[in-house]
């Protein structure tokens, strides 16, 4: 009995978390970071201040386990789909086709994942930066791309693949649209010809759409 009412108590711990994140995203989303409060996510949450605080010691804790989270669920589902990857163009595609793709399933946490991106003050912001940067610095250091600036580089396949993105978001752009531009441009970019980039742009969309059709198999299962 002691063990079955642990195993309780550590699932409605659990749950109380994730409640308790989901509600920071909702908040956040709805009123901003700087008019966000530790009792408005709380009552958006319908929990209490004790079980805030049994977790979170903070806003600030809040909202960066939120944005980490949301991030490091993306960054595992990157590092899936590119495992079988090698070159530097075919991942940096991929890359774009799988942010685009989880954004349009994901609207609300990429939202929360933008807007943290864009304000300095939030303290998960450097867990929202996209890896574009890693992707580039070793295609440059194997030799795969030859690029004058590395790290404009980065900061041009970044901007407009979050453009993108927001278009999309904003419903100016289908999801297959913004994937197909995002990964496109991303390759013009770093010097693909325009022939290679559609056929690796095209295999990017058809790899990440099976491997998330795969993961929501799996899950389903479970």
């Amino acid at each position: 009995m002691e063990a079955d009412g642990g195993t309780r108590r550590e699932r409605r711990r659990v749950e109380n978390r994730g409640r308790l994140l989901e509600a920071a995203v909702a908040v956040m989303l709805r009123e901003g970071y700087d008019r966000a409060t530790i009792a408005g996510i709380a009552r958006e949450a319908d929990l209490g201040f004790g079980t805030f605080y049994s977790h979170f010691e903070s806003k600030e804790a809040v909202f960066r386990a939120a944005v980490e989270e949301s991030a490091e669920a993306r960054t595992s589902l990157l590092a899936g789909v590119l495992e079988p990857v090698d070159s530097a163009p075919e991942r940096i595609a991929t890359t774009c086709a799988l942010y685009v793709a989880l954004a349009g399933r994901y609207p609300q946490v990429t939202r929360f994942l933008l807007d943290a991106r864009r304000h300095a003050e939030n303290p998960g912001r450097e867990a929202a930066v996209h890896p574009f940067g890693d992707l580039i610095e070793d295609g440059c250091k194997n030799g795969e791309l030859e690029l004058a600036d590395p790290q404009a580089t980065v900061a041009a396949t970044t901007g407009s693949l979050l453009g993108l993105i927001q278009e999309m978001l904003e419903g100016r752009l289908s999801s297959d649209a913004a994937a197909r531009a995002a990964a496109d441009v991303s390759l013009r970019v770093v010097g693909i010809s325009p022939v290679v980039a559609r056929k690796l742009t095209q295999a990017a969309l058809e790899r990440v759409d099976a491997y998330l059709r795969a993961a929501l198999d799996e899950e389903n299962e479970e």
